[in-house]
């Protein structure tokens, strides 16, 4: 559908951008010299059609109701069949559904988004018309069935995600008292599917300022803590916005209250023992005669709540070295990466390049992680992390997980900006079918007929696999 003032839409739906953010607002890479991208995979690629994707009659989006309008508009029956006689012509599919959200007419937009979507599900701004559809409307339950099925469609998606969550604050009653509750875990699904992408802080910005509002502030500190050990584009802002969240608050309303009475305790011991040494010395200079002045037991005073804080932010501070160390790795992958998202148009011989070096390097990361016998078994990071965890009894197998979680993700984004790139589907067809993802299987479904020899193999694989050798098993 086209946007309004006529300006070009993207293949997502949306306006075409040259960034997901003004320049100004994305801070420098970390300051050191980063490695050459492997140019090994960086042969010329041809862009493949769009893919053939399943039946639009057996997508399960929201049937012809009671509520849909009559009569068709009059130019529908021509685009549509234009759209079905050649469905890989993007533009057929976009000049028709332009034209229905032109015609205002919720029948016919709603049957062309449910084809569309049907074959280019990856399309996460036209899943955000179909909502917005809804709610115009006045159909708010039909609007979260759509965000939630292009949900199970892309749940990598940060804007949708950011979306759902919109809507639905918009749209629930916060005065009863399962709302709160509600969003909670939606933003808990959202930052499991989607936190770890590199451009995911706005999803984490947006549940941090979302439990102030709440006035949980413990709650606020505690997601600012999950944050600080993801490695994101704007990671330096989320440790400025937990020192301020700190300092703006008393330690004991931030804090977990564990960590609190831990570190009232050895500031009030640091603390007395300064006093002590303190007291020897004015005792020596006191005036005969004269007693020691009484200090109240128990009085937690505003150099006790300043040492606290100090000491927050000494652990944070090891933690942020740490999630930038990682960050510094990924930048300079990152950065060579334009188009993260799912587009019809052509991938560029550097952006498929870019793309490989990254899975190769990721790749590199797995085997040394997992096969170098010096390595201390305690910096083994935890799932859904990707810096240092505290010091644990970590099994090997628990670092094998952990690690392919990593490739595991890199992968599922290539997916998706890569999605009509056969070679993708070859490298990540070596890899037993039984530990995809929710998400590859998802990209599988929906570009079955791109990737059927991948899914024969994979299945070959799932059948005659032993359970030793049924672990990740990565293309390079």
């Amino acid at each position: 559908m086209a946007a309004e003032g006529g300006e070009e839409l993207s293949g997502n739906g949306e306006l075409e951008e040259s960034s997901a953010m003004e320049a100004s607002e994305v801070p420098a890479p970390p300051p050191v010299e980063m490695a050459e991208m492997s140019e090994e995979n960086g042969g010329a690629a041809t862009a493949p059609e769009a893919p053939v994707g399943p039946d639009p009659s057996s997508f399960t989006m929201p049937p012809a109701a009671e509520d849909e309008e009559g009569e068709l508009p009059a130019d529908f029956e021509r685009l549509w069949k234009a759209a079905h006689d050649n469905p890989q012509d993007f533009t057929s599919w976009t000049d028709l559904l332009q034209y229905c959200e032109q015609e205002s007419h919720i029948t016919a937009s709603r049957r062309a988004l449910v084809a569309f979507l049907a074959r280019y599900p990856l399309c996460y701004g036209y899943w955000k018309k179909f909502a917005d559809l809804e709610r115009r409307a006045g159909y708010n339950n039909k609007a979260e069935e759509v965000c939630v099925e292009g949900l199970q469609a892309i749940p990598l998606s940060v804007d949708l995600w950011i979306h759902y969550i919109n809507l639905l604050l918009g749209t629930l009653d916060m005065n009863l008292p399962e709302s709160p509750a509600r969003i909670r875990s939606v933003f808990e699904d959202a930052v499991a599917a989607a936190g770890l992408d590199f451009h995911s802080d706005r999803l984490w910005d947006l549940y941090v300022e979302w439990e102030k509002e709440q006035g949980n502030m413990k709650n606020a500190a505690a997601v600012l803590d999950r944050v600080l050990k993801v490695p994101t584009q704007l990671y330096n802002t989320h440790y400025d916005k937990f020192k301020e969240h700190l300092n703006s608050h008393e330690p004991k309303d931030v804090l977990s209250p564990e960590e609190y009475e831990e570190l009232r305790a050895l500031c009030r011991q640091s603390q007395k023992a300064e006093r002590a040494e303190q007291a020897q010395e004015e005792e020596e200079e006191r005036p005969p005669g004269e007693e020691e002045p009484a200090t109240p037991e128990g009085t937690d005073t505003e150099e006790l709540m300043q040492k606290i804080r100090e000491q927050v932010l000494v652990r944070r501070d090891k933690v942020y070295q740490d999630n930038e160390g990682e960050v510094r790795k990924r930048w300079h992958f990152e950065d060579a990466i334009k188009r993260p998202y799912f587009h019809v148009k052509s991938l560029d011989r550097l952006q498929l390049r870019a793309w490989h070096s990254y899975l190769d390097w990721e790749i590199a990361q797995l085997n040394k992680d997992t096969r170098d016998p010096s390595q201390d078994p305690n910096q083994a990071t935890t799932e859904g992390s990707e810096v240092t965890a505290p010091p644990q009894e970590v099994s090997e197998d628990a670092e094998v997980a952990i690690d392919d979680h990593r490739v595991r993700i890199l992968f599922e984004r290539c997916l998706i900006a890569c999605a009509l790139y056969e070679e993708f589907w070859t490298r990540i067809s070596r890899k037993s079918a039984t530990n995809f993802s929710p998400v590859v299987n998802t990209l599988f479904y929906y570009h079955g007929s791109r990737a059927v020899s991948c899914v024969v193999f994979v299945g070959s694989l799932a059948a005659t696999a032993s359970p030793q050798e049924n672990r990740f098993q990565w293309s390079r």
